[in-house]
Order: C-alpha cells, then sequence, then structure tokens
C-alpha cells in the first residue's frame, strides 16, 4: 500500500507488473475522509493513515475502502495530535510521531484516547524536533527518524529517554551526518536499520552506530559520477523486502515506487 500525500489517495500496487488500483480516495460529502494521507500501518483488515491536515488518524477497512476518523480533536482524550506523521502499531496500540511539537504519542485505536510517550516533557535526552518515521527495535525500544535533528533517535517505550544514535556536527566533514532523514526500515534481526537521507540509501548498524551506503544518484559519490539509471529526486519511504533481498522506495517527485 502507498499513500499519496497531496491526493489524500491510498493505492495498492502489484509488485508484479507495477498495476495500481485505488483503495480510498477523497470524497468531499464525508467527514471522515482523508486530506493528506502520511503514514500507513496496517493491523488485520485494516490500515490506519496519519492525516497531517486534519490533524487526524483515519482507519481504513481495506476491504469495503470506508474510512473512519478514530482519533483527533473530537474523538479521544489526552494530547493533541500535531501533524501526525509515522505511526506503528506496539502492543495493541498505536505510536504516532507529532512532527508538528516534537513528540511521540500511544492512541488506543477503540477509544481514540492518546497518551504521550516521549516530548520535552516526558523523558530525558535531546528533544525531538520533526520526528518521520518510526520501526520498532526490542519490546521497549523504538527508533525514529528526525529530519529537524539530522538523526535517528532511540526511544525508551518506558520513560521516554531519547538517544540520537549519531551524534551529529554538519561543520565537520570528516562525520557522517543525517541530511534530512525520512524513510526508516528495520531487519529480521533487528539488528540493522535502513534509511533513506537525501537522494541515498544507507545502513546503519544498531549496535555500533556505523553506516554503509547501499545507493546513490550517483556511481561515485566522491566525485559526483552520475548512475546511468533512473535517479532519485525526493525518495522519502523505504520498506525491506528481507526474502527478496530488495528495497521499495516511494519518490514524490517522481511519483513513483523504486526497486
Amino acid at each position: 500500500l502507498v499513500t499519496d500525500y497531496d491526493g489524500g489517495e491510498v493505492f495498492s500496487v502489484d509488485l508484479k507488473n507495477g498495476n495500481r488500483s485505488i483503495i480510498s480516495s477523497p470524497d468531499p460529502q464525508s467527514l471522515d475522509a482523508l486530506k493528506k494521507a502520511s503514514g500507513i500501518t496496517i493491523n488485520a483488515n485494516k490500515a490506519y493513515i496519519s492525516d497531517p491536515e486534519s490533524n487526524s488518524i483515519i482507519s481504513l477497512d481495506l476491504f469495503t475502502g470506508v474510512t473512519q476518523k478514530i482519533s483527533n480533536e473530537f474523538t479521544g482524550t489526552g494530547s493533541n495530535l500535531n501533524k501526525p506523521s509515522g505511526l506503528i502499531f506496539h502492543n495493541g496500540k498505536l505510536l504516532v510521531n507529532n512532527s508538528g511539537d516534537g513528540s511521540l504519542l500511544s492512541i488506543e485505536v477503540e477509544t481514540g484516547n492518546r497518551s504521550v510517550v516521549s516530548s520535552n516533557v516526558v523523558g530525558s535526552g535531546p528533544n525531538l524536533i520533526s520526528p518521520n518515521d518510526i520501526v520498532l527495535g526490542n519490546d521497549k525500544q523504538a527508533f525514529i527518524s528526525d529530519s529537524g535533528a539530522g538523526t535517528i533517535f532511540s526511544v525508551n517505550l518506558e520513560d521516554g529517554t531519547r538517544t540520537p544514535m549519531i551524534e551529529n556536527d554538519p561543520t565537520d566533514q570528516s562525520k557522517f551526518y543525517l541530511h534530512n532523514p525520512h524513510g526508516l526500515e528495520i531487519n529480521k534481526e533487528k539488528d540493522t536499520l535502513y534509511v533513506v537521507i537525501y537522494q541515498r540509501v544507507y545502513s546503519i548498524d544498531i549496535a555500533t552506530g556505523n553506516e554503509t551506503l547501499l545507493f546513490s544518484n550517483y556511481a561515485d559519490p566522491e566525485t559526483f559520477t552520475p548512475n546511468s539509471f533512473i535517479k532519485f529526486r525526493d525518495p522519502k519511504g523505504i520498506i525491506y523486502d528481507e526474502d527478496n533481498h530488495r528495497f521499495f522506495v516511494s519518490d514524490n517527485v517522481n511519483n513513483g515506487v523504486f526497486i
């Protein structure tokens, strides 16, 4: 499934031939319609999508296409959603990044009630600034890509403590710098992260923080010698198909999905 941010649509894409079908598109007459479709996660026969324009989490029935706002300022209690972005299921609840205020929320699907897991007042460590994607490590740990902070945070889900995996110094050219990280993925063993960073894909060893460049628009990134194939322009999301040793990367400007 692929979300179309500007169109507020959700597409199903056939991985064999690239054929696309629309599962959900905005209905101007519906109060539960998507306006902007950002993050998406699936549980059973429903998808859950973050809508940063309406500051809502919306469920989508994958069989009927029916959408329903399950949490927003009118549904559920607790801290408000503020430009929600990446989200994922954890222990029966949704973990949702608030890119507008740099917080991580936990949401009860049945009630829409929201509680703060990590923020500038919950948990210690450098603040989240503009959190994007989120993946789960062990049962008490999440990893969050943050384009505002220019790093990936490890977040303790019990106390909200935030630890940057890479200490960034953009003025030091000898150090690895996470420029505007977005899409984030983790392997089955949960020892390696994969992150989309400005037209490049890196792997990051969770234990050491060491990075490896997997793909770039350039055959030689040092000399900027270009590759001959279609280039990334604004890659955002990433999914790792570990069984078939391939990645799927969505690109906002190319309006496509790369393998």
